[in-house]
């Protein structure tokens, strides 16, 4: 079974990705911010992160950069409030530290469940 963070200052918002995820056969985590998330990378147990970009107390950027540093080959799917709003250089700094894809909210449980399954098949090649 996956083992999947869901990191996300929005409650509401964090339980329903963690929901999709659960039906899609992943156990899950979840993270109100980033330093509950990077206590769960820490545990050795996630195999992938799905945060948000934009959190209180650190952003997605910065825990992008820290889990880079503690587990540089483990998998993250950023999430935004929208790319409409998100400069060409902050998704490009995203990619750079580390982010396989980035979903703009709202997304659907399709586009979760099809990003999540490619991200894992690029992290596992051969699996």
């Amino acid at each position: 079974m996956i083992r999947i963070a869901v990191a996300d200052d929005d409650s509401l918002h964090r339980e329903v990705v963690a929901t999709m995820l659960e039906r899609q056969g992943h156990w899950v985590e979840v993270a109100a911010n980033w330093r509950e998330c990077l206590d769960l990378v820490d545990s050795g147990t996630i195999d992938l992160v799905v945060t948000d970009v934009f959190m209180p107390g650190g952003d997605g950027l910065s825990l992008l950069a820290a889990i880079r540093d503690r587990q540089p080959r483990l998998p993250v799917i950023a999430m935004t409030g929208g790319l409409g709003g998100l400069s060409h250089r902050r998704f490009d700094a995203m990619r750079a530290l580390g982010a396989q894809a980035v979903l703009a909210k709202p997304f659907t449980r399709q586009e979760l469940a099809e990003t999540t399954t490619q991200v894992l098949a690029e992290a596992r090649p051969g699996r």
